[in-house]
């Protein structure tokens, strides 16, 4: 007859602890919550993306995305950008572009009698809810024989509709007097109040609100006006507008815009070691003491 095998003491002692512990309820919810820690602290790079520190993700005190399913999705939005990149001219001007990437276009610009060279990205905003904010920018390097002339360059905003007539232009997020024959860049953000003096805006709107307070259609432009006789060529690269919502994520953003779960996962790191550090500090005095004391009893 074949002997039972017999299961070592250890892993009896073991299961044993283990079947008691969590038979206690408050026992039980410690272990869930410690293992929860443990498992946030090594995936959180798994988990998120973002980094803990300095990530802007979305619009201040940013509420989950999950509430549109309590409360519905009315004054509600989410993250947005501007995309499909295209340049055109207006007046006595002609061009050709070349689109070099998501946010880069090359433009050839010949004027005669002088005009405007459009610069665009289009969206269809479909939220009923105004983003918190929006931050975008452009930067535009010769890259071939220009003219030394000085041109305007303007930031601005159109909303279409349907049919694609303008209904109203926002004018302007930002305008300055460039010379074309340097690079020249420009970064905006709806915070900045040059803006809030720029669009005229009046009230408690925020330009984020009074320019994307309602589902359109719209495009964002770079107006480069340039003069009779100017001839060049133009890469512009960076060109890109982010509309950040007033929703994001599992829990939300905190008042600088950054994702809360990220906040989370790394900050169980930095739990589970002030937790560990307590514990070691604690035993190494626990028996430092007991052993001091045991000492001195013997003596």
């Amino acid at each position: 007859m074949s002997q039972k095998r017999q299961v070592p003491f250890i892993i009896v002692r073991i299961t044993r602890f283990l079947r008691q512990m969590l038979s206690n309820r408050l026992a039980a919810t410690g272990t869930f919550f410690l293992a929860l820690f443990i498992f946030a602290a090594v995936a959180a790079p798994v988990l998120t993306p973002y980094s803990p520190q300095g990530t802007v993700v979305s619009g201040p005190l940013a509420a989950p995305t999950w509430v549109k399913y309590i409360y519905g999705d009315r004054g509600l939005s989410q993250n947005v950008n501007f995309a499909d990149i295209t340049a055109a001219s207006v007046g006595g001007t002609t061009l050709t572009s070349s689109v070099k990437g998501v946010d880069s276009i090359d433009v050839q610009v010949s004027a005669t009698s002088g005009g405007n060279l459009l610069v665009q990205e289009s969206l269809n905003y479909p939220y009923t809810g105004a983003p918190n904010r929006f931050t975008g920018g452009f930067t535009v390097v010769p890259s071939g024989p220009v003219t030394n002339q000085l041109t305007n360059a303007t930031l601005l905003v159109d909303r279409l509709d349907s049919n694609g007539q303008l209904v109203k232009q926002f004018c302007c997020l930002s305008s300055q007097k460039v010379n074309a024959s340097t690079s020249f860049s420009q970064t905006i953000d709806s915070y900045d109040q040059s803006i809030i003096s720029s669009l005229g805006i009046q009230g408690v709107s925020t330009p984020a609100q009074f320019i994307f307070g309602t589902p359109a259609r719209y495009n964002y432009v770079l107006q480069i006006t340039v003069p009779a006789g100017f001839h060049g060529e133009f890469l512009v690269s960076g060109f890109k507008l982010q509309l950040l919502g007033n929703t994001w994520g599992l829990l939300g953003t905190d008042d600088s815009g950054q994702d809360i779960f990220t906040q989370f996962v790394y900050g169980s790191r930095l739990s589970l070691y002030v937790g560990l550090v307590a514990t070691f500090i604690g035993i190494g005095l626990g028996l430092v003491i007991g052993l001091m004391a045991g000492y001195l009893w013997d003596s």
